[in-house]
């Protein structure tokens, strides 16, 4: 006599599935959400920033309400560079709790990371809105505030072909603009990269140009 065994409509990878998220859930309940996050924290001081976005990922399972989660997890986020995953959790927080400051200059810093002035800009002036007594970020503002001014002027002293020097006056201005941006934005390599072919140096022109 054989006994028939019935599916319900699970696969052996879902049941497999399943025993993950149940280990999971009873390693993430073996602290509380406060002790991840003291974790996170040790973790984030000693420079593990991965081991640290692990920990606060723990916390953030358990109160997924709490915005200070989110927000050293997007601290540690932005130190691996991983700039979207930092700007995805600072608007989360956000969310949750729009009177934190911290929230929008961690993403401004994000932002800028990718080169996104404007966006970076934006969001220095949500949080300073919150928090209109905090230099670092007027300073952060309007340091990006003169790159974008500066960046304009060089795109319009490119396009004049009535002079001869353009390139080699716009060249020093582009390297300005790549030191206070980062290499991120594309406008700025564009336009670095016009400045080096213009002055002979194709070689580089093409590597930048290559590597947007």
């Amino acid at each position: 006599m054989s006994t028939k065994f019935e599916s319900n409509g699970e696969s052996d990878e879902d049941m497999y599935d399943m025993d993950e998220d149940d280990e999971l859930k009873e390693e993430v309940e073996e602290l509380t959400a406060e002790e991840w996050k003291g974790k996170g924290n040790d973790c984030y001081r000693s420079k593990s920033y991965k081991d640290a976005i692990d920990m606060y990922g723990m916390a953030i399972l358990l109160d997924p309400s709490n915005p200070s989660f989110l927000l050293n997890r997007a601290a540690a986020y932005l130190m691996l560079l991983q700039y979207k995953e930092c700007i995805e959790d600072c608007e989360k927080s956000i969310e949750l709790d729009s009177n934190n400051a911290k929230g929008y200059f961690r993403k401004a810093s994000a932002f800028r990371g990718l080169g996104n002035i404007s966006d970076a800009i934006k969001a220095y002036t949500a949080g300073l809105e919150v928090e209109p007594t905090n230099n670092a970020a007027k300073k952060d503002k309007d340091e990006l505030l003169l790159a974008q001014s500066k960046l304009e002027e060089l795109m319009v002293m490119l396009q004049n072909e009535n002079n001869p020097s353009r390139f080699r006056a716009g060249l020093p201005v582009a390297e300005f603009l790549t030191k206070k941006l980062g290499s991120n934005n594309r406008d700025v390599n564009i336009a670095k990269a016009e400045c080096l072919s213009g002055v002979g140096r194709t070689e580089e022109a093409y590597n930048l140009s290559n590597d947007m």
